[in-house]
Formats: structure tokens, C-alpha cells, sequence
């Protein structure tokens, strides 16, 4: 091996600090590249020593000659230009190897240098390098926990006759659409769906569905990865008729439960709950009927009404007795603005969406009743904070 160095010839890109064959001799420049730390950049080169097997040989030189050496390179991209295998199991970075490293990445999907400095301060003991990212990524998340995450996903599954519907934010909507991301939201879902957990700290506190960790546990692993704060907002589980619909990729999410004396899979019933979830999506009605309108509700929209006629010059003289039947004309708007069944059908606004179900009904031969829905909206009521993109470059600039 050693004669097979001596008659390389070394023409072409050399390493920082190390002179040409033209001022060393063939011992002296070896002994120059043992020393350098831009040998992994030499290795690569276009001719003489870049050739991929000479590269090869030429490393195991280097390992045999002096084990103590370290290769110093920023990246291991130069693999990818040598043959497969030949290097990744002698080459190391630091003091622990390359393969390792990826090992590391591969079981938690951190960055390569996180893993790396994990790997070094555990002198190269895997699982305590996993200890170290998740602690050292529990106190990043715990920095990040109050930046505001009002993107994510708003999802409603049904399995059999369970269901639920679940909000799960996050800072960015780059990071909504990471497949991890979406996993972890859909496997979220089926662990409501199987456990019933009575709130959102007792699914963080649940093994999540299909793994052996807990839904929190989960969470943090995904957190190493996406570095974004995620917050599992809210959920509802529904049992019964159930007939689920997401709108925009997670944007809204919408649950309709049905009850009805016909067979539960039949297409017509599942069509007019879908019918009656995309209406919930589009217009977002406050209430399901009339009857569910609370009392003080309607006394506020009275007052409201009363306010505008005394402001009104028109209106102000009028007989109390008059005001309050134009007001009760006006609370039957107010029903069909904000009650589902008496809003207008979106796909046919001459009918109501009561009267809708009910000529499905009748077609099938049945009966069928709306009692319940649930709408999720993704970020609602949560306060973005105004970025100025402008502002914030020149802050960096500071």
C-alpha cells in the first residue's frame, strides 16, 4: 500500500496546508495530509487521489498509519462521491463515527449536527444520545411553548359508530403540511376514538394509538423534529349515525350525528348528512334549531332591536306594541340566519335544510333528525401576531 502512495501522482485540487508535490517529497506530503483537516475535501478531488477506490485505499492508509487521527469535515456529503460502504464505517466525525451519526438521525430524525454533538457528550452511547436530544428538546419546547401556534389541522374521522373531531395547531402552515405532522394528528384522532379520554390532559396522558408512548411523549419526539410549538387544542367524540367532512386540507372540521330508523349505511342518509355537515362548514350556524337558542340570547338581539328603533326617526314614535311585532319579525330573521335547520339549503336556497332532510326522509321512507354537530375551525379565536417582515430584516441587520 504504502508503494502504491508513493507512485500516486498528486495533480489537482490539494488540501489547505498542504504544499505541492512539485516543493514535497511523496513521505513529506503524506505526512502533510495526515495533519490536515481538509483531507475529506483532498479525497475527493477530480484526479490523482480523487479517484473513489484510490480514496478508498488511501483512507484505510491513514487509519492504519496513525489511529489517532480524526477526519475534520463539516459534512459527510463526499460520501455520496465514494464508493458505497467503502468509507461510511472508517471515516468519523469528531469521535464518533459517520454511521453512527446517521444511525442517530434515523431513530429520531434530528439534524445531523444536533446528533453529533448528542453523540460526542455521550461518548458515543446511542441511548443516552437520545436521552440528551429529548431533554435538550423538552427545554427548547418549553421556550417555544409560548409563541403563538394558530395553524395546524382540523380533522373529523368516524370508525364505525364512533367518532371525533380534533384541532391540532401549530406555528406554520409549512410545518401543517410535514407527513409527521399529519400522522401524528390522524393517530391522535383514533386514540380519542379508542380510549374516550375525558380531556386534553388526559389524552396527553394516554398511550397513543399504535405506539408505545403517550400522546405527550409523541408530541415531544415530533417536537425534536419540526422545532415548532404544537398544541393539541380540543377535541369532541360522538357516537351514533355520524357523518364526518374537512374542508381545505384541515381548515374546518365538521361531525353531523344523525338520528334515524333507517339502516345506518344506507347511501341516501349518509349523502343528506354530508349534505347538512357542508352546510355547517359554509355558513357556521350558531345553533341547530329554535328550541336550542338560549333565552338571553334572544333578549340581548331584542334590546339590540329596540336600541336601533330609538335611533331611528322613523321608528322612535312609534307604539311599544308596534315595536315588539316588528321586533318579532325580525327574531324570525334571526332563526333563520343562525339556526341550522331553518337556514337557507345551500345547494337549493328555495328550501330550508329542515325541509331538505325531511323530503330525504320521506323519499326513503323513514324518518331522520339532525340532534347534534360540531364545527372546528382552524385558529379560531386564537390571536395571531401581526408580523412585519420589513421590521424584522431590519432587526436582524442590527
Amino acid at each position: 500500500m504504502s508503494d502504491f502512495l508513493m507512485s500516486c501522482s498528486c495533480k489537482g485540487r490539494r488540501p489547505k496546508h498542504v504544499a505541492s508535490s512539485a516543493t514535497h517529497s511523496r513521505p513529506h506530503l503524506i505526512a502533510d495530509l495526515l495533519r490536515s483537516r481538509d483531507v475529506a475535501r483532498f479525497l475527493v478531488a477530480p484526479t490523482g487521489f480523487g479517484k473513489s477506490t484510490v480514496a478508498a485505499e488511501y483512507a484505510q492508509v491513514v487509519f492504519s498509519f496513525r489511529q489517532t487521527f480524526w477526519v475534520n469535515c463539516e459534512s459527510p456529503c463526499f460520501l455520496r462521491d465514494l464508493d458505497a460502504g467503502i468509507i461510511a464505517s472508517r471515516v468519523v466525525m469528531g469521535k464518533v463515527s459517520v454511521a453512527e451519526i446517521k444511525e442517530l438521525m434515523t431513530a429520531t430524525g434530528v439534524g445531523m449536527m444536533d446528533c453529533k454533538k448528542a453523540l460526542v457528550e455521550a461518548d458515543g452511547d446511542m441511548e443516552k444520545a437520545v436521552t440528551l436530544l429529548r431533554e435538550k428538546g423538552l427545554a427548547t419546547q418549553a421556550k417555544k411553548s409560548g409563541r403563538v401556534a394558530a395553524e395546524g389541522i382540523c380533522t373529523a374521522v368516524v370508525k364505525g359508530n364512533v367518532g371525533c373531531v380534533l384541532e391540532v395547531n401549530i406555528e406554520t402552515d409549512f410545518a401543517a403540511n410535514n407527513d409527521e405532522f399529519k400522522a401524528f394528528v390522524a393517530a391522535v384522532a383514533d386514540t380519542v376514538i379508542e380510549t374516550n379520554p375525558a380531556d386534553v390532559d388526559a389524552l396527553k396522558a394516554t398511550k397513543i394509538s399504535g405506539g408505545d408512548k403517550t400522546v405527550e411523549e409523541t408530541l415531544q419526539d415530533l417536537f425534536i423534529k419540526i422545532r415548532e410549538n404544537m398544541v393539541i387544542r380540543r377535541f369532541k367524540r360522538m357516537e351514533g349515525i355520524l357523518v364526518p367532512y374537512v374542508h381545505g386540507a384541515g381548515s374546518i372540521g365538521v361531525m353531523v350525528k344523525l338520528d334515524s330508523d333507517i339502516p345506518a349505511d344506507n347511501a341516501e342518509l349518509l349523502a343528506a348528512g354530508k349534505d347538512c355537515a357542508l352546510q355547517v362548514a359554509a355558513m357556521n350556524p350558531a345553533y341547530l334549531n329554535r328550541e336550542a337558542v338560549p333565552a338571553d340570547a334572544l333578549d340581548k338581539e331584542r334590546e339590540i332591536m329596540l336600541a336601533q328603533m330609538a335611533e331611528d326617526p322613523k321608528m322612535a314614535n312609534k307604539p311599544e306594541q308596534v315595536k315588539h311585532k316588528i321586533i318579532d319579525g325580525k327574531i324570525g330573521k334571526y332563526y333563520s340566519e343562525n339556526c341550522l335547520l331553518e337556514q337557507a339549503f345551500v345547494k337549493d336556497d328555495k328550501v330550508s335544510v329542515g325541509k331538505y332532510v325531511e323530503s330525504v326522509a320521506k323519499k326513503l321512507g323513514g324518518k331522520i333528525d339532525v340532534v347534534e354537530y360540531i364545527r372546528f375551525e382552524r385558529g379560531e379565536g386564537v390571536e395571531k401576531k401581526e408580523e412585519n417582515f420589513a421590521d424584522e430584516v431590519a432587526a436582524m441587520t442590527k
